[in-house]
């Protein structure tokens, strides 16, 4: 199952309670995934299988009629088309009577509804990417007066979206990770943030580790040429034909190729520094190489 998919299975559990959230969440999957066939009915279609049962008892419980469900192939997937009656008298209060689809702003008065006509949009045509693969977000619509209230909506909700045009729809769509998952948090599909985020900390997580050994690696790589550069030179000058106090500097990095230049060091009598030791390779160095 997608990710987008545990999303809406998500949303579509949690309890209504409030009819003003019932109506909310409604007005969202109407709009964003319903058309209408006269003035007293629409037919929304989804290829969700709770989505549609979801719209179904939302429907008989606010319009007072069971709708219709009919189920069709599409290949490998069902298309289910749920058909609203006697709706007319909701779509009018919601403004999707018409050819407008302009939402009423009466219909969304306060907060809670705004949230539920959310959670309707993105049941009727979100799209949510696998989290492990990338961070994208989107909700569709075809009609344009639709597209100007959305925006609004989600701006007055604090969230950030931007839109395009594709295949002629107006595509809203979310990049950033924290842009979805203040969404997610929003519309209360909490399960599905959390995991989010746990996936998003994880990629972090790995990737800084990658950067730590990448880095790790070069280092080591850079320290063994350095090292066989230097046991070359000095087996090649030879090391009694070194001046008498870089000799014993000489003979420690010759029989201990794999150690580092501190460790070098703590190995001398007396000991020296890292950078100490270095310093004297470099004047071995120029010495050996002429």
């Amino acid at each position: 199952m997608s990710f987008a998919n545990n999303v809406k299975h998500e949303l579509c559990k949690i309890e209504i309670e409030d009819v003003v959230v019932a109506r909310g969440i409604l007005a969202g999957i109407i709009f964003f995934g319903g058309q209408s066939q006269n003035k007293n009915e629409i037919i929304v279609t989804t290829e969700n299988a709770q989505v549609s049962k979801l719209c179904w008892q939302l429907a008989k419980e606010i319009l007072g009629e069971s709708p219709e469900c009919n189920i069709k192939a599409r290949g490998k997937a069902h298309i289910y088309a749920i058909t609203l009656k006697n709706c007319e008298e909701f779509a009018k209060e919601i403004g999707f009577a018409g050819f407008a689809r302009k939402i009423s702003p009466q219909f969304l008065d306060n907060s809670e509804i705004r949230i539920a006509f959310l959670r309707g949009a993105f049941l009727a045509s979100g799209y949510m990417s696998n989290p492990e693969k990338s961070y994208h977000m989107e909700i569709l619509t075809r009609y344009s007066a639709l597209q100007r209230n959305f925006a609004k909506l989600l701006e007055d909700m604090g969230l950030r979206a931007r839109v395009i045009r594709r295949n002629g729809m107006f595509v809203f769509y979310f990049k950033g990770s924290q842009e979805i998952t203040d969404f997610l948090t929003l519309i209360g599909a909490m399960s599905a943030m959390l995991e989010f985020t746990n996936i998003k900390i994880m990629k972090e997580l790995k990737g800084n580790v990658n950067r730590i050994v990448n880095c790790e690696t070069a280092n080591v790589e850079k320290m063994v040429r350095a090292a066989q550069a230097q046991i070359k030179a000095i087996t090649e000058y030879g090391i009694d034909n070194l001046p008498s106090n870089l000799q014993a500097a000489a003979r420690m990095r010759v029989d201990n190729p794999e150690c580092s230049l501190k460790e070098i060091g703590e190995m001398l009598e007396p000991q020296l520094s890292k950078s100490g030791v270095n310093h004297v390779m470099r004047k071995i160095m120029g010495i050996a190489n002429g």
